[in-house]
C-alpha cells in the first residue's frame, strides 16, 4: 500500500522505515523531481556503493536501474564529488553567486560574508589537543537530513587546505558508534556503525554511513531501521505522514530518526565516533576536516576545526 493509503486508514506500521519489499510503493508523482543526474552527458563512472546496507534512501531499488534515482549522488561514490572548498563556503555558494534556494544563504557578519570559503578564514585558537597515536572522540549533529555518510581527515595547518591535501591523511574510525542526547554520556547508545573503505576516495579511506534514517519512505523509497526503539508517535509519523499536508507537523517525537529543523527528530542528538590519530604524526598545528557526502541530495557538507597534535608519550 502507499503512504497515502496508510494515513487514510489511520494505520501505524511496525517498521515504517524499511518495510518488506513489495509491502509499500512509492508515489511515482513524488519522485520525478528527486532524480540526481550526472553532470556529464555521457558519464563513464559508476556508483561504488551499491550494497543496500550502506545506502540510506530508496534502498530497495536495484543499483543502477531506472528506479535508482540517487545513483549519481555524492554518497554513492564517497569522496569523489567535487566541492567548492574543502572547508565549506558561507551559504554553500560561489562568490558573487548570491543567495540560493533550500537554505543556501548566509547572514553576513564581521567574520565572514556570503560566498566566503572556510579554507581562507583566519586560524582560530586550537579547539582540541590530541596525542599522536591516541584515539579521540568527535561528533556532529544533523538538522536537514540528507542521508549519505561522512569521514574525518587531517591536514597540516601550514599546507594548502584543499581536498587534495586532506586526502593525504584520512582518519580511521575505531570501535562502536554512539548516539548521545543533551551532551550527557549517561544517555548514550552504542551501536555497530556502518563503515566502508572500498570504493572510497582516496582508495582505502574509511567512511561511515549516516545512522539517522530520514523516515520519508513514501517520498524517496525505503531506508533502514533506526538503531534505537522509537515511540508510537514516531512510528505513526514515519508510516506515511506528510507534515503539514496529511497530518500536523510533529516536533521532537523521534529519538534517532527523521530530521530536526522543525521536524520529528530531537534537536539535541549527537552522532559520536572515535577516530585514530596516526602514531607517526609529527607534533604541530593541524586542521581537522569533517566531510558529509549526501545521498538524498547532490550536496557535500564540510567543516574544519583547528587542532594541536602533541608527541606520543615516551
Amino acid at each position: 500500500m502507499s503512504g497515502a493509503t496508510v494515513k487514510a486508514q489511520n494505520l501505524t506500521l511496525d517498521n515504517p522505515w524499511n518495510p518488506a519489499a513489495g509491502d509499500m510503493v512509492l508515489d511515482k508523482s513524488s519522485t520525478k523531481d528527486l532524480e540526481i543526474k550526472a553532470n556529464c552527458a555521457a558519464p563513464t563512472t559508476n556508483a561504488t556503493i551499491c550494497d543496500p546496507n550502506l545506502r540510506t534512501c530508496n534502498t530497495q531499488a536495484e543499483c543502477g536501474s531506472k528506479d535508482d534515482f540517487y545513483y549519481f549522488s555524492p554518497w554513492r561514490a564517497p569522496g569523489a564529488a567535487p566541492v567548492i572548498d574543502a572547508c565549506g563556503t558561507a551559504g554553500g555558494r560561489f562568490r558573487g553567486q548570491g543567495i540560493g534556494g533550500a537554505g543556501a544563504q548566509f547572514q553576513n557578519s564581521s567574520v565572514a560574508k556570503q560566498g566566503d570559503v572556510g579554507s581562507e578564514l583566519p586560524p582560530m585558537p586550537s579547539q582540541a589537543t590530541w596525542t599522536a597515536g591516541s584515539t579521540v572522540e568527535v561528533g556532529w549533529t544533523v538538522m536537514a537530513n540528507h542521508g549519505g555518510g561522512y569521514a574525518y581527515r587531517l591536514a597540516p595547518a601550514h599546507a594548502p587546505l584543499t581536498e587534495e591535501t586532506f586526502r593525504e591523511m584520512p582518519l580511521d574510525f575505531v570501535g562502536k558508534s554512539i548516539l548521545r542526547w543533551d551532551g550527557d554520556k549517561s544517555t548514550q547508545l552504542e551501536f555497530d556503525g556502518w563503515r566502508v573503505s572500498e570504493g572510497t576516495m582516496p582508495a582505502g579511506s574509511m567512511w561511515s554511513k549516516n545512522p539517522i534514517p530520514s523516515g520519508l519512505w513514501w517520498r524517496e523509497g525505503p531506508g533502514f531501521e533506526p538503531v534505537c526503539e522509537e515511540s508510537d508517535a514516531c512510528k505513526y509519523w514515519a508510516s506515511g505522514c506528510i507534515p503539514g499536508i496529511s497530518c500536523p507537523t510533529p516536533v521532537g517525537v523521534c529519538r534517532c530518526s527523521g530530521y530536526s529543523n522543525g521536524g520529528p527528530l530531537l534537536p539535541n542528538l549527537e552522532i559520536v565516533d572515535s577516530i585514530k590519530i596516526p602514531a607517526q604524526l609529527k607534533p604541530g598545528k593541524f586542521v581537522l576536516q569533517w566531510r558529509w557526502d549526501c545521498e538524498e541530495s547532490d550536496q557535500v557538507w564540510a567543516s574544519c576545526s583547528d587542532v594541536t597534535v602533541t608527541a606520543a608519550d615516551a
